[in-house]
């Protein structure tokens, strides 16, 4: 079963109609939760808003992530874009996230 094929109730990513494989959209009341968690980045030190914020996979869901608030976060574009690349890790520690600088 490809990735996409499994249903949301499994914890998975539900790709979004029209939107390029790889996307997907997060269930709206996990991302409620999610925005009352982290208000807005979750990233130290940046302000930026919910609406101005993408969810985060820790575990990627490529790699089996379930889309659950547990293994969720909120960055900005640029912040999202900082953990991908690998400059900064992040997980989820006691329900919040905890980020790590590079070495």
């Amino acid at each position: 079963m490809r990735r996409e094929d499994h249903p949301d109730g499994a914890g998975h990513p539900i790709r979004a109609p029209g939107c390029r494989p790889g996307l997907y959209t997060v269930p709206t009341a996990i991302r409620r939760a999610l925005e009352h968690r982290d208000g807005g980045c979750a990233f130290p030190g940046c302000g930026r808003p919910v609406r101005w914020c993408d969810a985060h996979h820790v575990r990627a869901w490529s790699r089996l992530g379930k889309t659950a608030l547990h293994n969720l976060v909120l960055l900005c574009r640029l912040h999202h874009r900082m953990i991908h690349a690998g400059e900064w890790t992040v997980a989820i520690l006691d329900g919040q996230p905890t980020f790590t600088p590079p070495p």
